[in-house]
């Protein structure tokens, strides 16, 4: 992945490898449940949108991994590229909003809700990881996987964000008569 910090060439490779995949899968194995690999090539082209600064299109491929491995990922025993692909698109999330956070300096409502839902992404990462026994660099797919450490960090960042800026604002209660008050 070369091409990473250009991200027309670095999708169009990934994409091209990803409609390899899914020809092979049709021919060859039919019968597996997952489509790994043509998944692991939806998940770096989220990585690639996300370093590009594409965001819309970051999350988009996030969100089509997650579709088909969250259910994969609930079963008891699923594939062992499953967590990595999850863990990995969850924190793609988490940095999809760690970015808007950062970019929402005059905007403290947004940005306060930019670090808490980055925050929740990276819950949902740490909780995958969690279950990997063993978490390795490369993915069982022979792809860079995430690194929970770096993820945990990311969580400590949106946690003390979160603390420095303060309680949520209450919103005044009505009382019975109409009137607002704290």
């Amino acid at each position: 992945m070369g091409n990473l910090g250009k991200l027309g060439p670095a999708l169009q490779d990934l994409e091209e490898a990803r409609a390899s995949f899914t020809s092979l899968r049709k021919t060859d194995a039919p019968e597996q449940s997952l489509p790994i690999p043509s998944l692991t090539c939806t998940e770096k082209m989220g990585e690639a949108a996300l370093h590009a600064g594409d965001s819309k299109r970051a999350s988009e491929y996030f969100h089509q991994v997650l579709g088909v491995v969250e259910p994969e990922f609930a079963k008891h025993n699923p594939d062992a590229s499953v967590p990595y692909l999850a863990a990995d698109s969850y924190s793609g999330l988490g940095d999809l909003e760690l970015s808007e956070a950062r970019q929402s300096r005059g905007d403290t409502a947004k940005q306060r809700a930019a670090w808490a839902q980055a925050k929740i992404w990276y819950l949902k990462s740490l909780e995958v990881w969690r279950r990997v026994e063993h978490p390795l660099p490369v993915a069982p797919s022979g792809f860079d996987a995430g690194d929970p450490a770096k993820v945990a960090k990311k969580l400590q960042l949106c946690e003390a964000a979160l603390a420095r800026s303060g309680p949520t604002q209450k919103r005044p209660k009505m009382a019975e008569s109409g009137v607002y008050h704290e």
